[in-house]
């Protein structure tokens, strides 16, 4: 049988289309801020991978430590490297969920357009130009706030787990007792009007009292006057 020819006139994608495939988007390059927070990561997933330490591991197996303390040592830095590395993985996942690098990149480039305009003069607002950019981010536990102003960037971390139990005891009970005390508030308030008209009915009811004992009073009066004169007719 005949086999159509293909036309060499004709350009190799007309003759033979092919679906095209999705262009890869290439990764964003973190700036101060997304490093400052990705260093920032790193540096508290050290910290935390940290606290169980090989001799701690070690003591958890004192027999295994015995008789395989280079095994055990081995099977812990392996723990620790997948920990780390599925910790970062998940890390990652949430900044590009969320699109963080993104807009701490979009943040440094408002914060290099104010300080453009606060330096020429061209910014409007407070001060002949003075600008202030805030950014407040939290990612598990952790506080991370930059702060452009008169003073350049400041930096402010915030480890949970470092503060005084005072301050964590009045974080966590802080709005309930806040609420609470507004129900106490409200049931006071109420108290003291109902108290105020049960004062006003009892006072009206011991000043009928009084007028009632000062008009038995009077009538007892009356009746021993009457009863002075009588004996006073019969002994006559």
């Amino acid at each position: 049988m005949p086999t159509a020819a293909t036309d060499p006139s004709l350009p190799t994608e007309a003759q033979d289309p092919s679906p095209s495939e999705p262009q890869a988007v290439p990764p964003i390059e973190p700036g101060p801020r997304a490093r400052a927070l990705l260093t920032l990561h790193d540096a508290a997933l050290s910290s935390t991978l940290s606290a169980l330490p090989a001799p701690t591991f070690l003591a958890c197996f004192p027999l295994l430590s015995t008789l395989a303390p280079d095994a055990l040592r081995a099977v812990h830095a392996q723990m620790v490297d997948r920990l780390r590395e599925a910790a970062r993985a998940d890390f990652g996942a949430i900044l590009e969920e969320r699109g963080v690098l993104g807009r701490l990149n979009e943040l440094e480039v408002l914060i290099g357009e104010a300080r453009g305009r606060r330096g020429t003069g061209g910014g409007e607002g407070r001060g002949g130009g003075e600008c202030c950019v805030s950014f407040a981010m939290e990612w598990s536990g952790w506080g991370l706030m930059g702060i452009d102003g008169d003073y350049g960037l400041m930096l402010l971390l915030c480890r949970p787990h470092l503060l005084p139990p005072a301050d964590l005891l009045a974080a966590h009970l802080g709005p309930s007792l806040v609420a609470a005390q507004g129900r106490l508030n409200a049931k006071e308030q109420t108290l003291e009007s109902v108290n105020a008209e049960l004062y006003e009915v009892v006072k009206g009811q011991w000043d009928e009292i009084e007028g009632l004992v000062a008009g038995v009073e009077g009538i007892v009066r009356d009746l021993e006057s009457a009863g002075g004169e009588m004996s006073g007719v019969e002994r006559g």
